[in-house]
């Protein structure tokens, strides 16, 4: 099997995890990394046994052999170099947030059509145990028809952590609220027609540190939800039909080795399931995890 050749943009904490998911994957071989100034990039290639090392992104974006570019760079670059990715003629895997606004976004999107690419942005979440029982569930009607969703999001971030740098794209929204958008959208597989939403701006940092948001689907359905950089750890959400309950929570916890681990909890109640169906904590794979660190 042809495997794809990845080249790494960024030498973030982020990369250490989604690094080894490229090195440990059946189909992809890290091929290259690359920093914002020399030398970076040749540390986490020596770190890692990545074969190339590059000294800047442009020299990266130039090697004809890397086929596809993981983009782990702070949030108000993400357009910038997934544009040029795509018109070097690379697949871009995109970290989260995808983008900043809607312009930025756009401009993504037309730029892998013009060249043929495909861009995706790189959530972990899909890939936990039972969110694929969860789904299968939900197409069998375990809540009957959709009416609410809520959801939760908070951690304590890092004084330090770029997370609060509001020129980098910083706040609860970007960083963790895009976690709510995209459980809201997948799990009810709608798109809403307006949004709305209040926020606490810190004042030293000119971010927000808290914010709720509601999003408004057709037939007067809601989805509500809120994120905080300065609360404890909290994961959750609940989808509420006209059959019954899905409650699904996520946990944090940290691994002997100092990196985190996420395990999963899901609860659905409803008539057409017949009962109380509960899914206790599983195991996750080196791959699944989340760090609330300082990063990039």
């Amino acid at each position: 099997m042809e495997k794809i050749r990845w080249g790494v943009l960024g030498t973030g904490w982020i990369v250490n995890k989604a690094g080894q998911g490229i090195l440990s994957s059946d189909n992809g071989v890290w091929l290259g990394a690359a920093g914002r100034e020399p030398g970076r990039g040749q540390a986490l290639a020596e770190k890692y046994g990545v074969p190339r090392a590059y000294d800047s992104y442009k020299e990266l974006l130039a090697d004809p052999e890397i086929d596809a570019v993981y983009i782990a760079l702070l949030n108000h670059l993400h357009r910038e170099w997934a544009v040029k990715a795509c018109e070097a003629g690379k697949h871009v895997l995109l970290e989260k947030p995808f983008a900043l606004n809607a312009v930025e976004a756009s401009a993504i999107a037309e730029a892998a059509g013009r060249n043929g690419v495909r861009v995706r942005e790189a959530f972990i979440w899909p890939f936990y145990p039972g969110i694929g029982e969860i789904l299968q569930r939900l197409e069998q009607g375990a809540v009957g028809e959709w009416v609410r969703f809520r959801g939760h999001f908070s951690f304590r971030a890092f004084e330090d952590s770029t997370r609060w740098h509001r020129d980098w794209g910083g706040g609860a929204l970007y960083d963790i609220g895009c976690y709510l958008v995209h459980w809201a959208r997948s799990f009810t597989r709608e798109e809403p027609q307006a949004a709305e939403a209040v926020w606490t701006i810190d004042e030293r940092h000119g971010v927000d540190r808290r914010f709720c948001g509601t999003l408004h689907f057709a037939g007067g359905r809601t989805a509500q939800f809120d994120a905080a950089l300065d609360m404890p750890h909290g994961s959750s959400f609940e989808l509420l039909g006209t059959e019954g309950r899905l409650s699904a929570a996520f946990k944090a916890g940290r691994r002997s080795c100092g990196s985190s681990a996420v395990s999963a909890k899901r609860s659905i109640y409803g008539r057409r399931t017949g009962s109380r169906l509960s899914g206790g904590r599983r195991k996750p794979s080196p791959r699944r995890c989340f760090e609330c660190g300082p990063e990039r």
